[in-house]
């Protein structure tokens, strides 16, 4: 994770500026944003290249495209919601909930990514790159590490990068762009727990449009025949040089009527999942760490399972129902209804006790009832997780906004935006769980550990302690000049 932070900056520093694709959690819309990569791309040196001039600001923001993964497992409310009030605090970012499964959704990603590489592609041949050293890109390419260093890149096309928090769906993505826009099977591996991509492996081409093919060298002529192979060569030079002093032009020399130009190559980075740096402290920063814990983002083994569950059912005891209706979890749970309503205390089986809950679901739950009829709430408890992560638990499996209702989901995601979250840098935070670092007024970071804490306080002590040598004159980081012994 640390490893593909510190080469990213050298995959967006090249030119031409890579598209990025930033994909997100659809059941954690707003836990899910990790502002590390906005502020990857902020950094970048390529960062005010952008493509839509007409817009007035060309910056990273017309090269990023937010794709909410798993849509499946919301409810279609919310995500139009959700989408309206993204865009109103940001009008330039581009925003589409995506299926992964579903062909008429990726070709959605894939219609912007080769529109944007379309326009790309017309800047590279309009202007021409930018000169860099030998030895500026040697620096650079030391700013890889592991198998970003090993990892081949094309001089020709497209590039795109495909960032997010882990097990968000990155690689389920990569094989459906490239099922879609090749027609072939999958290219990156994937796995229900996080943490599967650990490194950068290679790139993955997602276009029909392949590289230029160079046409092969022919054999080079036997001695023995060499002087009349030369001979043969001069004199159909001599002919060619005859017969082209009269031709203006041929059709093959010329494109035909209603070609289509050759695609634009597109090569696609799968990078692993990168958490954000710190989840916050106190209570705010254990409700984050359980919510990325029920959807899968972080191991599940880290937290007590039955604490996960217990904090789902409350989830889902807050949201509106109707005073007649059974919840969702007594519906679609295993339960002999009966017994169960028979031991609640309210008529339609609404419980605030897991234990409760979890014993009635071992009765029946495939894998819970152990030997001597002894019923494993564990195992129970992990089924209810399961059941729950797969839309069978709940149609709607969104925990961030907790709610259906058009005009709640705007106040909140307005709220999350605005109570600390965009500071002066524009960094995404989040003042109510707390996961980010963000200066205050006094000058203290919020949202960090007491770790990254004496870090900062180390690092800045050393910065000052180094400008007051400047100020004396005194070179800070010359390396001395070893003198040669005589012999």
């Amino acid at each position: 994770m640390a490893r593909a932070i510190r080469s990213m900056p050298y995959l967006l520093a090249r030119y031409p500026p890579p598209l990025v694709i930033e994909a997100r959690d659809a059941r954690l819309p707003l836990t899910s944003i990790n502002p590390v990569f906005e502020q990857l791309l902020r950094r970048a040196p390529t960062a005010n290249e952008g493509l839509d001039t007409d817009t007035g600001v060309s910056t990273w923001r017309t090269r990023r495209l937010i794709v909410y993964l798993k849509r499946d497992l919301i409810h279609p409310s919310v995500e139009a919601s959700i989408t309206e009030a993204l865009r109103e605090q940001d009008p330039l970012q581009h925003v589409i909930f995506v299926d992964s499964r579903v062909d008429a959704d990726v070709k959605k990603v894939l219609h912007w990514v080769e529109r944007q590489a379309r326009k790309i592609d017309r800047d590279q041949e309009a202007s021409a790159p930018p000169q860099v050293s030998e030895k500026a890109a040697r620096r650079a390419k030391k700013g890889l590490s592991g198998a970003f260093r090993h990892t081949p890149t094309p001089e020709e096309g497209v590039r795109l990068l495909i960032l997010g928090m882990p097990n968000v769906g990155k690689s389920s993505l990569l094989n459906a762009l490239r099922r879609v826009g090749t027609g072939k099977g999958k290219a990156a591996s994937t796995a229900p727990h996080p943490g599967h991509t650990r490194k950068l492996t290679g790139t993955v081409r997602i276009s029909k449009a392949g590289p230029t093919k160079q046409p092969p060298e022919p054999p080079a002529p036997s001695r023995r025949g060499a002087n009349r192979a030369r001979s043969d060569q001069d004199e159909d030079t001599a002919d060619t040089a005859g017969e082209s002093a009269f031709m203006l032009s041929t059709q093959e020399s010329t494109p035909a009527e209603g070609e289509k130009k050759r695609g634009v190559p597109i090569y696609v980075y799968d990078t692993p999942g990168v958490m954000v740096p710190f989840l916050g402290h106190g209570s705010a920063g254990a409700e984050r760490g359980i919510k990325l814990a029920i959807t899968a983002g972080i191991k599940d083994s880290l937290f007590d399972v039955q604490l996960l569950a217990d904090y789902l059912l409350y989830r889902l005891n807050l949201r509106p129902s109707q005073p007649d209706s059974l919840p969702s979890y007594v519906q679609n749970l295993p339960l002999s209804m009966g017994d169960y309503v028979a031991t609640c205390d309210d008529a339609q089986g609404r419980t605030n006790s897991i234990s409760e809950l979890l014993w009635h679901v071992a009765g029946k739950a495939p894998g819970s009832l152990r030997k001597g009829n002894v019923r494993d709430l564990d195992a129970a408890a992990q089924f209810m997780l399961q059941h729950w992560r797969t839309g069978k638990l709940d149609a709607n499996t969104e925990l961030d906004l907790n709610t259906t209702d058009h005009d709640t989901i705007r106040q909140r995601v307005k709220g999350f935006f605005e109570t600390g979250l965009l500071g002066d840098s524009g960094v995404v935070t989040d003042k109510t769980l707390d996961p980010i670092p963000n200066e205050s007024d006094d000058g203290k970071v919020r949202g960090e550990s007491k770790n990254q804490e004496r870090k900062r306080v180390k690092k800045a002590e050393v910065l000052q302690r180094k400008h007051k040598l400047m100020a004396k004159g005194i070179a800070v980081g010359a390396k001395p000049k070893h003198k040669r012994k005589s012999k």
